[in-house]
């Protein structure tokens, strides 16, 4: 019984993205996933020494990494969506639309493909997915923008950036071309229809599954394979902290408290150490003025 319910949502899906413009939506969702995959497995068997349990560490990696892939994804598709739900025929089915909606799915697969990259020299920096560091860097753009040329042969990295967004537009390009815009015109009522389930994904995700997965693994390694860098970057930008422990050497806080004790020893100053926070009293000689 429940597979067949199941079985008729699936076909009824099926039936409504095959005859809808928004297509294009599950192509961009492919080509983002793919590319995810991409890095996420380079990066794995770059630090695949660290991994505690590499069968298990691998599972949480590629399939939790595929969940937050997907959670990602229903960020980005918000804008495509709305383009397509709210372009009117008259538009979108001239010849300039056609011609743009290449130009523009090759643009979107080179921003995934310039994510990627960035990802590998962010992680060869500070072995973690983007996070407050990288929100730093947009906001001094500048400095490190001239920092990066200088550290990188840029014109290799960008031609990279262009062959490796070619190579998955190819891959793609006989789907683009099968979604025959003559055959789906559509009224706004049915864009809006699908836009709306579309929609509903992102919005369910952001109250409900935000959270979902944040820590899978004691092996702080797994659980950052397993993130998806642009949207760390955007949690980075939310909740604006970067996890101390992380990336600074810590003690034992109350071997910390001793050794500041001994350095602040002074005659006539008591140091007293309550509430995780140092007091100092210091006494002096003569009457209180």
């Amino acid at each position: 019984m429940k597979n067949g319910i199941f079985l008729k949502i699936k076909n009824q899906l099926d039936q409504l993205f095959n005859h809808s413009r928004l297509s294009f939506v599950l192509i961009f969702y492919f080509a983002c996933v793919l590319e995810n995959f991409i890095i996420r497995m380079i990066l794995t068997f770059k630090e695949f020494g660290g991994l505690t349990n590499p069968f298990i560490d691998l599972f949480k990696i590629v399939f939790i990494g595929f969940y937050n892939d997907t959670i990602n994804f229903g960020y980005v598709a918000i804008p495509i969506t709305l383009y397509l739900v709210l372009v009117p025929n008259v538009i979108y089915y001239s010849r300039f639309q056609k011609i743009l909606a290449y130009l523009f799915s090759f643009i979107v697969i080179s921003i995934f493909s310039f994510q990627a990259h960035a990802e590998w020299f962010f992680w060869n920096e500070f072995s973690t997915r983007f996070n407050f560091i990288a929100v730093d860097y947009l906001v001094y753009t500048k400095e490190v923008l001239g920092n990066i040329r200088e550290s990188y042969p840029m014109h290799w990295v960008y031609t990279s950036v262009i062959a490796f967004a070619s190579i998955v537009f190819l891959l793609f390009f006989n789907f683009l071309k099968k979604i025959d815009l003559k055959n789906h015109r559509e009224s706004f009522a049915h864009r809006l229809k699908i836009g709306a389930i579309i929609l509903i994904f992102p919005l369910t995700s952001f109250f409900v599954f935000e959270n979902f997965f944040r820590k899978v693994s004691d092996n702080q390694m797994v659980n950052e394979l397993s993130y998806n860098g642009l949207y760390q970057l955007f949690h980075a930008f939310r909740h604006n902290e970067l996890n101390y422990d992380g990336f600074y050497t810590t003690i034992d806080r109350n071997k910390m408290w001793s050794l500041i004790k001994q350095q602040l020893t002074a005659d006539k100053v008591e140091n007293k150490i309550e509430n995780d926070d140092l007091i100092r009293i210091i006494k002096g000689d003569g009457p209180e003025k």
